[in-house]
Formats: C-alpha cells, sequence, structure tokens
C-alpha cells in the first residue's frame, strides 16, 4: 500500500507543474520565432547580394516553420487545456493526463533547445558573399569628436531619424571634417539599423548620373537586377513585369537564366514592340506557375478595356479552363484568384470602373502574339486567306471587324472551341449552315446582332457550354433547347418578348442571365422548375409579371413557386413587384448566398444606389399590412446592402428594434427612407449586432424622434459604438430629436450626439432638413468619437445656432471639407459651450491652455463652404481665437449677407467685425456670391503670405462692393489666372488704393511702391479676365500711371458696364473719356478670345492684338461697328449673338466706308450667328466666305426663303447647323449643294417652315453626292416633306452612318431620286426606335404610313374612284394636318 502511495505521490509531484512546463515551452517557442525572424533578414540580405544560402540554414528552417507553425501552435493549446484540465466532475485532476502532456511539453522544449543552439553555432548563411554594402574597415580612433563636431553629429543623428526629412545637407569649408562626419553617421545607421541598407557613393563636381546610379546598385548587390532593367528596352510595363515575375526568385542562378534568356530575344516582332520588352512580358509570361493562370492570361487578352471578371468566368468555365471545382461560385473564387495573382504579376491592371480590370495595350500585343504563335488564336480577319488559319484556330475572336464576307457560307473550323462576333456585325446575315464545320465549339459569344431566327446549325453545337447573345435583338430562341451540354445562357440586355417551353429543355443548366431584357414579358409556365441544376438566376431589370399563386389556373407566365424546384439556386437577382407573388413555402431564400432582390413599387436605381452595391442587397417597399414572409427574415441575416423604402406598417419595422431577433449581422449599407410610421430606427440590442455597419442613411421619416430606442433594462454607463461606421447621413427628419431615448426611464438626448454614443471612425457626416435641431453636440463625448471626420454638411437647420464647440477643435484635425448651408440661424460656426449666441462674453475660453486659445488651426481642411447664412456674423467671435489654414484650397461664401469685410489681419483694431482673423498660405480658389452687405474682401493689414497661393477670384451679386483688389495685394497675386466679377452694382474700379472710396479720389495716393512697378504692373499667370453687368464700372484703374500688363491673358470678356465708354485706348494717350484698359504692344501679346457688349462706341479692337483668334458680340443696338482688318488678321472666329444687326456689314475704320463682313474678314473659318432677331440676309456676295469651315446659325426668323443665295459656295464648309429659323423655307439650293464636298456634319432642328433641304432646280437629270457627309439629323421640322422633291436628282451618301430623322411628321419619303447609303445601318427616329428596312426611302415611308394609316386608304380611294368625292380627300388631308400637328407638340 505504500508503494503504491509512493508511485501516486511522485505522479501527483510531476503532474502539479504542467503550468510551468507549458510556461517553458512557450518561452522556448518565443525565443525560437526571434531567432528565425533575425536568421530569415541575414538570408533575404544574403540572397539580394547574390549569395546561395547553404543546405543546413535551408534545413534549419523548414524545421524551425514546423516548430511554430500555426497548427503547431494549436496542438500546444489543446494539450495545455488537456493537462490542467479535472476528472471526475472536476474535483480530481487528472494525474495520468498530466503527466504524459507535461512529458510531451518537457520534450518539445528540450528539442527547440537545440535549434537554438544550432543557429546560434551558424556563423554563415551562405557563400560567394556578396560586395560590401559601405566601407566600415576604418579604425573608429580616425573620428574625434571634437565638440563643434560632437553637436554636429548629435543634429545629424537626429534628422536620419525623422521620417519627415527625405534630405539632409552638412556644409562647411575644405577639411573640417565633412566626410568622417558623414562616414561616422551612416556607420551609426548601419549599427543602430536606422535604415534596411546604407550605401556611402563619393558625388564628384560634375556628377554622372548613370555612374552613381550604378555603383549604388553595385553596392547593394543589385547588379543583375540592373542588367535585366537594361533589356527591359527602358519600356516601365515590362519592367514592372519582369520584376514582379522574379522578385520570388531567391537563387543567383534564377537571374542568371532569366538573364540569358532576356539576352536571347524571341524572333518575334509584333506590332513594332521591341524585341527587349516582347522578350520581358513574353519571360513573366513562362514564369506563370498555377496551371490555370497562363491559359487565364491569355483569355484576358481578347476582352475589351474594362473588361468585367464574370464575362471571364463564362468564358473560362465554358473552355474548361477551371479545373476541380463543380459550382459556379467556387470558379468563381477561383477566377477572382487568379486575376488577383496577374494584377499583383503586373500583367494586368485595376481598371478605370469598379470591379473591373484591364490590360496594358503591349502587354496585350504581345498576349495575343503568344496565342496565335502556340495556340492559332486568331483575333482578325482581313482578307480570305485567313479561313487556311482558321482550320487551325481553337479561338475566333472578331471585335468591330468587317466580317460580312465570313459568315456567308459553311465555316470549316474543325479545333474550334471559342468564336466571337462583337459590334460591327449587328445587320450581318449569317449562313443557316454556318456552324456545321464547328463540332467542337464550347463557347459562342454575339454581341448587337439582329436575329429573326438563329441559324439552324445552332442546334448542332451539342459541345456548347456557353453561350451569349447580348445586346442582341431575338425574335424566337426555341433552337437553343436542343443544346443540351448548355450550362451558360447569357441573353442580358437583349430584346425579345418570351421565354419559350423549350428553354425547359436545358435541363444541364447552371447560370441564366436575363438582366435587362426589358421587352421580356412571358416566360413560359415551368420552364425555370425544370432547370434542376441551375445555380445562378439573372432577372433584375427584366421581367417582373410574377403571376400569383392559385390565381390563374392553369398559369400563363412565369411564379416563383418555380424556384422552389431548384435545390441548387444559391444566386438570384430579381425584382418582385407584389409581395404576394411571393409563394408561401418560400424557405428557398435561405440557400441564397448572393442576391439582389427588390419588392415592391422600387427597384434598386444603378446609378443612385451605385455606392450600396454588394453581393447581398435587399430593398423592401411594401405599403400593404402584410408581415414579412418568413424567407425574408431569413435574408436579413445575410444581407449586407439593406434599403427599406416606405414601408408604412409599423409592423413590419419591428425588426428593427425587436430585442431578440439575430438580424442584420452581415449588414454593411442600410438606408430608410419614407418610413412615416417608423418612429425610432434600432434597439440597443440590435445596435450592438451592426458590428459591420459601414454608411447608415436616414431620410424622409416625418415622425421619427431618435435613431436609438431602449426598450429593455440597459446599464446607464453602457455606451453604444458603431465600430465600423464611415457615413451617416440623416436628412429630412423633421422631428428628429437626438441619437437616443428611453422607453423605460423615459430619458433622452439633448442634442444630436452625446456620450452615450461613440463613432470612433466616421468620416463622413452629413445633417440636413432638421427643423427642431438646435445643437449637434454635448460638451461630453466619448473620448476619440468623431476623431476621424474628414467631411461634414450641415444644410436646412433653421434652428442650429452654431455648429463646432471649442472643445470638438481637438477631435477636428483630419476635417477637410466642411460646408454649412441654408441654416438661417446660424451666428458662428466656432463657439464656446454655455454660450447661446456670439454675444457672451469672449472671456470664456472652457479648459483650453493659453497657447491653444492663441492659435488653433485645422492642419487638413482643404474646402470650406458657407452658404445662406444670413446671420453669420464670423466664424468665432474672440479675438483671443486665431484660427489657422494651412491647408484650405478653396473657399465658397453665399448669401452670408451680415458680413461687412470678409478678412482681417488678427489683432488689428477694425470697426467692422470680420468674418475672419486669417491666415490662408495656400488658398487657391475664392468663390464669393451674394453678399448682400459686403463692402470689403481684405482689411487694411494681412499677414504675410496670406494669400499669396490664389489662382482664381470669382465675385459675383455683391451690391454693396466698391471695389475688389488693392495695390498692396497686387504682389501677393501674382499666380492668380481667373478673376470674374458679375452684378456688383456698385463696383467702380477693380483696383483700388487704400483710403480712397471711389475712383475720384486722388490718384496721387500710391502706397509705398517702387516708381517702377507704378509704371507697370504684371500679372504674369492670368489667363481669363470676365467683367459682366457692373453698370457703374468705369475702368480697370483710374490712375494712368499704372499700367497693367497680362502676358499669358487669352481671353477677355466684358459685357453690360453701361459707363464704359471706351474699351482700350492706348496708354499716354489724351483722352476725353476713361477706358477700361489702357494698353500698348506688352499689355495683351497673347490675347485670343475677346468678347464684348452692349457698349455704344463703335471703336472695339486695338491693333495690339496680334493672336486674337475669337471675336464675340453680344447685344449691341447699332448695327455698324468697326472691325479693323489690320488687327484681325489671325481672327478664326466671329461670334454675333443678340445684336440688332439686319446685315453683316461692319466699318474698316472709325467713320469709313461700310463693307460686308465676308469680305473685311475673308479668312475666317467659323461664323455663329445667334439669336440675330433683325437678321434679314446673311450675305449677298458670291464669294461668301470662302474658307468658312464651321456655320452655326440660330434663332434668326427673319430670314427668308433660302439660307444663303444660290450663287454662294461653300467648298470648305465641314458643320451646318441651322436652328430656329422659322423665315427658312428651302433650305439651300441644288448648286449650294453641290459644293458641298467637305461637308461631315449636318444637322437642322426647329425651323417650322422649313419644307425640303435641297431645293430642286431646272437642270437635266444629275448627281449630287456628299461624299464626306457622316451625320445628317432633321429633327422637330414639322412641314418638312423630304430631303428634295425633285426628281432629277440622285444623291449619294457614301460615308453616311448616321442618319436621325425625328419628330418629323410630314415626310413621306427621303427623296424623289434614289439614295446610294452603303454605310448606313439604322435610321434613328427618336432616342429609343432604331430601324432601316429595305433602302432609306421604303424605311421613312414605312414610318409615316404607320403614323398616318388614313393616307393609304386615301390612296387606295383614289385609285378605285375615278373621280374622287373632294370632301373625302379633303377630309383625309385634314386629319393628317391635324395628325401632323399633335406629333409636333
Amino acid at each position: 500500500m505504500e508503494a503504491i502511495i509512493s508511485i501516486v505521490g511522485a505522479l501527483a509531484s510531476k503532474a502539479a507543474e504542467p503550468r510551468s512546463k507549458f510556461q517553458n515551452l512557450r518561452t522556448k517557442v518565443r525565443d525560437l520565432e526571434e531567432a528565425r525572424q533575425r536568421l530569415q533578414q541575414s538570408v533575404e540580405a544574403a540572397t539580394k547580394n547574390g549569395e546561395v544560402i547553404f543546405d543546413d540554414v535551408q534545413r534549419w528552417l523548414t524545421e524551425v516553420n514546423g516548430k511554430i507553425s500555426g497548427q503547431a501552435a494549436t496542438q500546444m493549446r489543446e494539450d495545455e487545456e488537456k493537462a490542467t484540465k479535472r476528472c471526475l466532475a472536476g474535483f480530481c485532476p487528472d494525474f495520468k493526463s498530466r503527466y504524459h502532456l507535461s512529458k510531451k511539453a518537457d520534450k518539445e522544449a528540450n528539442a527547440i533547445a537545440q535549434l537554438l543552439m544550432e543557429k546560434d553555432a551558424c556563423n554563415a548563411v551562405g557563400y560567394l558573399p556578396a560586395v560590401q554594402a559601405m566601407d566600415t574597415t576604418r579604425h573608429e580612433k580616425e573620428y574625434e569628436a571634437f565638440g563643434s563636431r560632437s553637436r554636429a553629429f548629435v543634429e545629424l543623428m537626429t534628422a536620419l531619424k525623422d521620417d519627415a526629412v527625405s534630405i539632409i545637407g552638412v556644409y562647411g569649408m575644405g577639411g573640417v571634417g565633412k566626410t568622417t562626419l558623414v562616414k561616422e553617421a551612416a556607420k551609426q545607421a548601419n549599427e543602430k539599423q536606422l535604415f534596411n541598407e546604407v550605401v556611402l557613393v563619393s558625388i564628384k563636381q560634375k556628377p554622372n548620373m548613370v555612374n552613381i546610379q550604378e555603383e549604388i546598385a553595385e553596392k547593394l548587390g543589385m547588379t543583375m537586377a540592373v542588367e535585366v532593367a537594361k533589356r527591359c528596352a527602358g519600356l516601365p510595363i515590362a519592367i514592372a513585369t519582369i520584376a514582379k515575375a522574379l522578385k520570388p526568385k531567391k537563387n543567383l542562378f534564377e537571374w542568371k537564366n532569366a538573364l540569358r534568356q532576356l539576352s536571347q530575344p524571341s524572333e518575334r516582332n509584333f506590332k513594332g514592340i521591341p524585341k527587349d520588352a516582347y522578350s520581358a512580358i513574353e519571360l513573366s509570361y513562362t514564369f506563370l506557375d498555377a496551371e490555370e493562370l497562363r491559359p487565364i492570361f491569355l483569355l484576358c487578352s481578347v476582352m475589351a478595356h474594362d473588361a468585367d471578371p464574370e464575362d471571364l468566368l463564362r468564358y473560362a468555365i465554358g473552355l474548361g479552363f477551371i479545373h476541380g471545382l463543380n459550382t459556379i461560385e467556387a470558379s468563381r473564387d477561383r477566377v477572382l484568384t487568379l486575376l488577383s495573382d496577374l494584377k499583383a504579376s503586373c500583367l494586368l491592371l485595376e481598371g478605370s470602373r469598379p470591379n473591373c480590370f484591364d490590360m496594358h495595350d503591349v502587354v496585350r500585343d504581345v498576349a495575343q502574339s503568344i496565342a496565335s504563335r502556340d495556340l492559332h488564336w486568331l483575333t482578325s480577319f482581313k482578307e480570305r486567306t485567313d479561313e487556311e488559319k482558321m482550320k487551325k484556330s481553337q479561338l475566333i475572336s472578331l471585335q468591330n471587324t468587317e466580317v460580312s464576307e465570313l459568315l456567308n457560307h459553311e465555316l470549316d473550323c474543325p479545333k474550334l472551341n471559342y468564336f466571337s462576333i462583337g459590334p460591327e456585325g449587328s445587320s450581318l446575315k449569317i449562313s443557316n449552315n454556318f456552324f456545321t464545320g464547328m463540332q467542337k465549339l464550347k463557347v459562342l459569344e454575339f454581341a448587337q446582332m439582329h436575329f429573326t431566327l438563329l441559324p439552324s446549325s445552332v442546334g448542332s453545337l451539342k459541345t456548347l457550354c456557353t453561350l451569349r447573345l447580348v445586346h442582341c435583338k431575338l425574335i424566337d430562341i426555341a433552337i437553343l433547347g436542343e443544346l443540351e451540354k448548355l450550362e451558360i445562357l447569357d441573353l442580358r440586355q437583349s430584346k425579345f418578348t418570351m421565354l419559350p417551353k423549350e428553354i425547359g429543355l436545358l435541363t444541364g443548366l447552371k447560370l441564366l442571365d436575363l438582366s435587362d431584357c426589358r421587352d421580356l414579358e412571358v416566360i413560359s409556365p415551368n420552364v425555370l422548375s425544370k432547370l434542376s441544376r441551375l445555380e445562378e438566376l439573372y432577372l433584375y431589370d427584366s421581367f417582373d409579371k410574377w403571376e400569383v399563386e392559385g390565381i390563374e389556373n392553369p398559369r400563363s407566365n412565369g411564379s416563383l413557386v418555380e424556384l422552389q424546384h431548384l435545390p441548387r439556386l444559391t444566386t438570384l437577382e430579381v425584382h418582385i413587384p407584389d409581395v404576394e407573388a411571393i409563394p408561401k413555402d418560400n424557405l428557398f431564400f435561405r440557400k441564397m448566398e448572393r442576391y439582389k432582390i427588390s419588392i415592391g413599387n422600387e427597384k434598386w436605381n444603378s446609378y443612385y444606389d451605385r455606392a450600396m452595391e454588394t453581393s447581398r442587397m435587399l430593398k423592401l417597399q411594401m405599403n400593404k399590412s402584410i408581415h414579412l414572409v418568413d424567407g425574408i427574415k431569413l435574408l436579413l441575416g445575410k444581407t449586407q446592402s439593406l434599403y427599406f423604402d416606405g414601408m408604412e406598417d409599423v409592423g413590419e419595422m419591428q425588426i428593427l428594434y425587436h430585442p431578440n431577433v439575430e438580424y442584420f449581422g452581415q449588414l454593411r449599407f442600410m438606408k430608410v427612407m419614407n418610413c412615416n410610421m417608423l418612429e425610432n430606427l434600432f434597439s440597443f440590442s440590435v445596435v450592438k449586432r451592426l458590428r459591420q455597419l459601414e454608411e447608415l442613411e436616414v431620410s424622409d421619416c416625418e415622425n421619427i424622434t431618435n435613431l436609438i430606442v431602449e426598450k429593455e433594462e440597459v446599464d446607464e454607463n453602457d455606451i453604444l459604438e458603431f465600430n465600423k461606421l464611415r457615413i451617416l447621413k440623416l436628412n429630412m427628419l423633421n422631428r428628429f430629436s437626438g441619437s437616443w431615448c428611453s422607453t423605460i426611464t423615459l430619458q433622452s438626448s439633448t442634442c444630436l450626439f452625446d456620450k452615450k454614443v461613440n463613432f470612433p471612425v466616421l468620416e463622413e457626416l452629413e445633417i440636413g432638413g432638421m427643423d427642431n435641431l438646435e445643437r449637434l453636440w454635448t460638451d461630453q463625448l466619448v473620448e476619440h468619437s468623431f476623431s476621424k471626420l474628414t467631411s461634414i454638411y450641415l444644410w436646412d437647420c433653421p434652428k442650429l445656432l452654431n455648429v463646432i464647440p471649442l472643445s470638438m477643435l481637438t477631435r477636428l484635425q483630419r476635417l477637410e471639407r466642411l460646408e454649412i448651408s441654408n441654416c438661417e440661424s446660424v451666428e458662428e460656426i466656432i463657439y464656446e459651450e454655455g454660450c447661446i449666441s456670439s454675444s457672451c462674453s469672449s472671456n470664456r475660453m472652457s479648459s483650453l491652455s493659453p497657447q491653444f486659445i492663441q492659435s488653433f488651426q485645422f492642419p487638413n481642411l482643404t474646402s470650406l463652404s458657407l452658404q445662406h447664412l444670413p446671420n453669420l456674423k464670423s466664424i468665432h467671435h474672440n479675438k483671443m481665437l486665431t484660427i489657422n489654414w494651412p491647408s484650405l484650397k478653396k473657399m465658397t461664401m453665399w448669401k452670408c449677407h451680415r458680413a461687412e469685410i470678409l478678412f482681417a489681419k488678427y489683432g488689428e483694431t477694425s470697426s467692422q467685425q470680420p468674418l475672419f482673423w486669417v491666415n490662408f498660405p495656400v488658398l487657391e480658389e475664392l468663390i464669393i456670391e451674394s453678399m448682400g452687405n459686403l463692402e470689403r474682401l481684405w482689411a487694411d493689414q494681412l499677414v504675410e503670405h496670406s494669400f499669396s497661393k490664389l489662382t482664381s477670384i470669382s465675385l459675383r451679386d455683391c451690391p454693396k462692393l466698391l471695389n475688389v483688389i488693392p495695390l498692396s495685394m497686387l504682389t501677393r497675386l501674382q499666380r492668380l489666372e481667373r478673376l470674374e466679377i458679375w452684378r456688383c452694382e456698385s463696383v467702380e474700379e477693380i483696383i483700388y488704393e487704400k483710403g480712397g472710396s471711389s475712383s475720384s479720389s486722388s490718384s496721387n495716393r500710391m502706397p509705398s511702391l517702387s516708381p517702377q512697378f507704378i509704371q507697370s504692373f504684371e500679372f504674369p499667370n492670368l489667363t481669363s479676365l470676365k467683367l459682366s453687368s457692373l453698370p457703374n464700372l468705369k475702368s480697370i484703374h483710374h490712375n494712368k500711371m499704372l499700367i497693367m500688363n497680362s502676358p499669358s491673358l487669352k481671353e477677355i470678356y466684358v459685357r453690360r458696364c453701361e459707363r464704359v465708354e471706351i474699351v482700350f485706348a492706348k496708354s499716354g494717350e489724351t483722352s476725353s473719356e476713361q477706358p477700361l484698359f489702357w494698353v500698348n504692344e506688352s499689355t495683351f501679346p497673347n490675347l485670343q478670345q475677346l468678347t464684348l457688349g452692349c457698349h455704344c462706341n463703335s471703336q472695339l479692337l486695338s491693333p495690339y492684338f496680334p493672336n486674337l483668334k475669337l471675336v464675340r458680340l453680344e447685344e449691341y443696338p447699332k448695327q455698324v461697328t468697326v472691325l479693323p482688318p489690320y488687327s484681325l488678321s489671325n481672327l478664326q472666329t466671329l461670334d454675333i449673338w443678340g445684336c440688332s444687326f439686319k446685315e453683316m456689314i461692319f466699318q474698316s475704320e472709325e467713320g469709313g466706308e461700310e463693307k460686308p463682313a465676308s469680305l473685311l474678314l475673308s479668312q475666317i473659318t467659323q461664323l455663329r450667328l445667334h439669336s440675330l432677331r433683325e437678321m434679314m440676309h446673311l450675305w449677298k456676295e458670291k464669294e461668301g466666305f470662302p474658307n468658312l469651315r464651321i456655320l452655326h446659325v440660330s434663332g434668326c426668323p427673319k430670314l427668308k426663303a433660302n439660307l444663303v443665295p444660290s450663287s454662294v459656295s461653300f467648298r470648305n464648309l465641314v458643320t451646318l447647323t441651322v436652328q430656329r429659323c422659322d423665315g427658312i423655307i428651302k433650305l439651300i439650293t441644288h448648286s449650294t449643294a453641290k459644293s458641298l464636298v467637305q461637308l461631315k456634319q449636318m444637322r437642322i432642328e426647329s425651323c417650322e417652315n422649313v419644307e425640303e433641304i435641297i431645293q430642286g432646280g431646272d437642270d437635266d437629270d444629275d448627281g449630287i453626292s456628299f461624299p464626306q457627309l457622316n451625320c445628317l439629323e432633321l429633327v422637330l421640322l414639322p412641314k418638312l416633306e423630304s430631303f428634295c422633291s425633285s426628281d432629277k436628282y440622285t444623291f449619294g451618301f457614301p460615308s453616311l452612318e448616321t442618319l436621325v430623322v425625328s419628330d418629323c411628321p410630314k415626310m413621306k419619303m427621303f427623296s424623289q431620286g434614289h439614295s446610294n447609303t452603303p454605310l448606313l445601318q439604322k435610321v434613328r427616329l427618336d432616342w429609343r426606335e432604331e430601324r432601316l428596312e429595305g433602302n432609306l426611302n421604303s424605311t421613312i415611308q414605312e414610318v409615316f404610313r404607320e403614323k398616318h394609316p388614313m393616307i393609304e386608304e386615301c390612296e387606295n380611294f383614289k385609285e378605285d374612284q375615278s373621280k374622287p368625292s373632294t370632301s373625302n380627300t379633303q377630309n383625309l388631308e385634314k386629319e393628317v394636318e391635324n395628325s401632323s400637328t399633335s406629333d409636333g407638340e
């Protein structure tokens, strides 16, 4: 018995120490991890230097990886838990288990200790050591720390440790020890591991950058990398791809092998790509490891830019490129993984659209070349001989290629797996036996084709796996039922009305895409239920006429009941207008893994809801008193994007705050709108489940009072955290009072946000349309709440008095955008807690330090917009607080009527309270509008450099503003590019002298500017100057001594400045009137565009504008204006708008002879005439404007008969546009039409009396050709009967591709004579309808007959009656007239 006791005692003593054993093991594992990390760093450094790693080092690392793997860590945790377990209901330790597991832990710890000893014995990790990165062999005593040098050394090391410092300079005379100092700094930086690598390179006075780069590369052990880069021909995409391919290659011999391959470039030189670049990309292709990567990469090369991964998935499944996976979802994950790998290899790029991918054109060319060479892929068809190549081809993709000759007969392609034709073949005819010779075809794709019947040989494609008929017009697709192997059928965006019962024969179908088939009205009953292997069904923006169960018997359309018979269905995109169409047994929803479902009248909007795009989307709009069906409730547990719109039944909304439901665990985006019965959004318990919520928007819920309601007992200190919420929008909530309330304690938040709710990562906050909101924040908030805010938008909060409390300023250091609008009561933006208005004492400064009170900044704010704040007095009324804006680039002020002065220097004494006590060192754009009391922009003193980066100033509707820029500001505005001043009634001059209230002040008052400055001042970067509706403006500056030069100015716009008598006058010239500009040859040397309007003087232009290209005259009441040709030699465009001119005549000089514009300005190439209500004719001269290329005439109702006389020739005209010229009946004569040999675009629109475009003559039969015309538009022409009514002419349109005939109700035919249009494929009749039936004439005639069916009856009646009744004929013609009128309306 004693022996047994002693054995048990020994076991007990061993078993009593399992915790210490496992603690020892954990320590050893941690030591091993650190040792492995240090050795791995040494291995990586040696590999980079070209060393080969010793085998024993590799073996040690492999063994260590096993010891510290995730599996080993899991096993250790499990062993420790078992060792500490108790048996006998927990009363007694399990001695046996503890003993064995403690012994195992001891053994493992000893093994690790042995590994650590082996590591310590490892002196080197590889052989062929790399060149030393720097010379550290010199003795330390060489560096002596003299006093001055010691101080410099400390400063140098401090700068090296500062991440914000990128360049450090050490300067001093020769021999003082600069080089020694730098070497010691490099040595210590290396020893202290301040950088991954430290390289020391000597640079001569005349440095050779290439040599320096090569030396750095050599010292970093990167010589091999440099040689590889050289072989990439300097092409960035080639360097990037080869770099990614070689990055995982650790061995020197692998790099040498790659360099050898690059040195022997491929003989193939594809599309002019340099051989070295071609070889680099081809080598990257050969380095792709995964079996599926190479074919997927080549397949990507035949897809368009911004390609959709879903399209790639469907091709890849059809071609069998994805191995060993049986479901679409698993294949999708694999394809996305492969795309990620290809992007990581730089062989693919991110697309410009979300979730798309792209390929660099050079990479695409190389990939297609490889596919053509190795796999006989064909991506172009140029000649009949290419058909021989097709016999070997496995893939043919012909996008935007003329292939009509190819499709009219059987194609012999016995090896073909993939065939695709793009949009250029939309009207092509395909032979019935075309597919007979493609018996191995797996993927077939047509885009934008018109099929009355699909070719009968389609039914013979027994191996076809993927069929895509995208954006096609389809009449009968019953033959598709013969494709017994089909797994993917994609008909998206196609036009057809019925899915026939034959589709139900496709029992192997896994994916059916009918999305965006908006004409689909009928899905034959029981078709869907027969597709028993269907995994994914896409019906969004398509069929939605689901029959309600039990209403129709037998059914005549598709029913959601059929989805119960699809056991594999996991993806569903569908709109269900009537909730009653959902069957009672709807548990099929439980299986959904990917879905986009909307129930009710409103669908998901692809544009407005694009930010909510996820793989699980649910939108509910149910205004009936019917409870959410069980299947939909099941979806709520998975839904990532949820949208409630117009839920009127309170019972339906109980899910939002029911304490016992398990919903919303995966919710990321939520929007609630128009739910007027809703009083609160969430309960406390539901909020705690919103761990994934990123965006929340609540709007137009008129009875909601709080965001969160406490319906159960909770701890008083319990804080609700939205840990992932980035965007919060609360809009149009008229009764909203705060973030939370309690039905238990009857308490609620006293402002919008308080200490009960925490938003630690919120980035964007939008609050709008809250009539009762008085405060945003309480003075107590959870620490770090709102500290990540980058954007604040406030609008339409009429009771809000102020915005940001002082205590919040330290939280808003990341704020980038602040916009406040239509908050009528706001008096200041930043306020002191406890103050209800700016009248509070300025001595109350919260608990902020004196340093903070003196100055605070928004370091990241780049945009500030304050709009319609009629009571705003200042940003902050306390002069002790200065707000700095070091990053502000754009400021917008609108309707802040109480502001009298905007900007003043801190500490400046002023009787007027400025809106800002400021410094704006980087402000670039300043927009000031509708400031009713604003008298000055700037005070007399400003902070140095403030406003020195301004590039744009825009002032509008400031009626009390007298002037704009003080002389003292001119030196700050050297970067100004745009200056616009509109509708500022009191402005008399733009540049003014301080102390002068108007231009009548003494011109002798000049600030401390040098005489040279006074003589000539320059805005070197000003490119645009616009002055409009300034009725009191007299001049830019009244002082003749000040000349404003703008060498970069390209545009001047001066309009409705009635007091301006003279626009330009020569500097120094004596004049009784003050000109707007004093000019000389240096003033505006590069002026290109000049717009002048409503001036009484006749002299418009100056001889000092040699580069003027465009002149625009607006609202001139007088006929005669001076256009001196000597100053307009480079003029190209004349634009006349809203003038009272009766004809185009001008004077060449003051008081000179009147001459036609076509003679004075014969060189112009563009003539634009708008709203010339009195214009009788354009010109009478035969010559016209001989160089005219663009003619645009609109709103000239008094132009009669023809646009121009028959003698006018338009031999250079490229574009002709005529609009709202109601006096024209026949647009142009046949003789003018014959001259239009260069015309490319013609648009005739809204001319009420135009009857035909080309007026016939007395010629014999003749042809009129428009060889370049590619676009002809005839729109809103109620009396147009034809393009030309004469039967004497035939018309040739060899280039016409676009023809629009819209709202021309009387157009019975295009022309009496024949019209040849070889490239025309469609006639666009309105924005929805296009057609071409037979030839052009027959199409127009058919459209006319459809709109006026009585016409044909009238014609038949005339044939039957030798003497038709006049009254009957008149009645029919009157009906056509009435119909035409109503169509026009």
